[in-house]
C-alpha cells in the first residue's frame, strides 16, 4: 500500500512448526510497513548479530536465509512494479 506517497509493504505467514512459526513472524513483524528500498537494505547477517544463529540447526537458519530472500525478492518485483507504473 501506499504512505506518504511511498509504496510499503505488508507480510503475512505461518508455519505449523512452532519454531518456523517464530522464525515467520520475526521476518513478517520486522519487515512489514518498510519501504521495498528499506527492505533490500536488510543484511542477513543481522542474525549472526542477533545471535539467532546459535540456536539454530544449519537447515533452519538456511531455511530462514531464503524466507528473507522470498522477502526481499517480493519486494524488488513491488519496487519494479511500482517504477513500471510511474512511467506509464
Amino acid at each position: 500500500f501506499f504512505e506518504n506517497d511511498e509504496v510499503v509493504l505488508n507480510y503475512v505467514g505461518s508455519s505449523d512448526g512452532l519454531l518456523t512459526k517464530g522464525l515467520v513472524a520475526l521476518l513478517v513483524r520486522g519487515l512489514s510497513g518498510c519501504t521495498p528500498e528499506q527492505i533490500q537494505k536488510v543484511d542477513p547477517e543481522f542474525i549472526s548479530a542477533a545471535k539467532i544463529t546459535q540456536s539454530l540447526t544449519p537447515g533452519r537458519n538456511n531455511g530462514f536465509l531464503n524466507m528473507l530472500a522470498v522477502m526481499k525478492k517480493k519486494a524488488a518485483e513491488a519496487l519494479d512494479g511500482d517504477a513500471a507504473a510511474s512511467t506509464e
